[in-house]
């Protein structure tokens, strides 16, 4: 059990109310993560920003209503969006790759220019390989007007 006063609790409580389907308790919940400091629920705010509370209410969004879960490095959504909301999105870097969702009804998706229809039933969506990808330069070598600090090479 806990008391629910920690600036914390909002957000994963929202997780949770959103998941098993209290959609009002979780919109009810995540507003209270969000305005902890813009509306200074606690009191506190002049003291500084609760960080780890506005990191709660990002996921709350991809957590909870964009039931956004990573099985074994297999992503899936469940979306559980408020009944007031038409669509939620965002932009994610996962394993070096970016990935932009956005969930809403109705949906069409399309991946490399495959149109996929997402309804009520799972979609599944295979990659073949990473598309193509462009080069990166090693880890703690800053570039600065094309030239590569710590390399002889120019370019």
């Amino acid at each position: 059990m806990t008391t629910g006063d920690s600036t914390l609790s909002g957000a994963m409580q929202a997780i949770i109310a959103a998941e098993v389907g209290y959609q009002d308790m979780a919109m009810g919940y995540f507003l209270d993560g969000l305005f902890v400091d813009l509306a200074n629920l606690h009191g506190n705010s002049r003291d500084g920003v609760h960080v780890a509370a506005a990191g709660g209410v990002w996921n709350a969004l991809v957590y909870g209503f964009l039931g956004l879960r990573d099985y074994q490095g297999k992503l899936s959504f469940d979306p559980r969006l408020p009944e007031d909301w038409d669509r939620i999105g965002l932009q994610l870097r996962i394993a070096g790759s970016r990935l932009r969702v956005e969930l809403g009804d109705p949906l069409a998706l399309s991946v490399r220019g495959q149109e996929f229809a997402v309804g009520s039933k799972q979609v599944r969506v295979q990659l073949d390989g990473q598309g193509e990808r462009l080069p990166s330069l090693p880890r703690g070598r800053p570039l600065v007007r094309g030239i590569q600090i710590g390399n002889e090479s120019r370019r």
